[in-house]
């Protein structure tokens, strides 16, 4: 069952009528339960995986930065001789 936008009476009915018939048979209100369950936990998944990247990726800047750094001040220490 989706849920969308309500644009009148008899569409509202029909919503409550499906969810109603869903919420009092014992399959059909199983199959719900599984697959909203797995879509929580598929919503869950990719808010941990948002965390871990974003982690990853703020690790990686950091190093980068770092690596940055070091190369300036490693080039601009060096004798410069003239050639």
């Amino acid at each position: 069952m989706v849920i969308e936008a309500v644009h009148d009476v008899a569409d509202m009915f029909k919503l409550v009528k499906e969810a109603k018939e869903i919420l009092l048979d014992e399959e059909k209100r199983a199959a719900y339960d599984k697959k909203h369950k797995a879509m929580l936990m598929r919503k869950a998944g990719r808010e941990k995986m948002d965390k871990r990247q974003r982690e990853l990726r703020e690790a990686l800047n950091a190093k980068e930065d770092e690596g940055v750094t070091w190369r300036a001040v490693s080039f601009f220490s060096q004798k410069k001789t003239p050639g």
